[in-house]
């Protein structure tokens, strides 16, 4: 399907997994795959926690490499 889509030029897929495991959602936009899938680690805090955020995103840092963006979202249709 990713061959498929990004035959036809500028397109760009964004996957939605259900984790919140970055370890598993790397593996989703690893060369070949998705550009991009939510990182639910952010999107699903129930509160603002600077603290939390900042270890979140030196986790993304860590974990991703150049060719890998997060997506930073905080809210969503799916959360109250």
């Amino acid at each position: 399907m990713v061959a498929f889509v990004h035959s036809y030029g500028d397109k760009f897929l964004v996957g939605e997994v259900g984790s919140e495991d970055l370890n598993l959602l790397s593996h989703y936009t690893e060369k070949g795959l998705l550009d991009v899938v939510f990182n639910f680690n952010l999107g699903s805090l129930e509160k603002w926690d600077p603290d939390r955020f900042f270890q979140e995103i030196q986790k993304m840092n860590q974990l991703y490499d150049e060719s890998q963006f997060p997506t930073l979202f905080f809210s969503s249709h799916d959360m109250s």
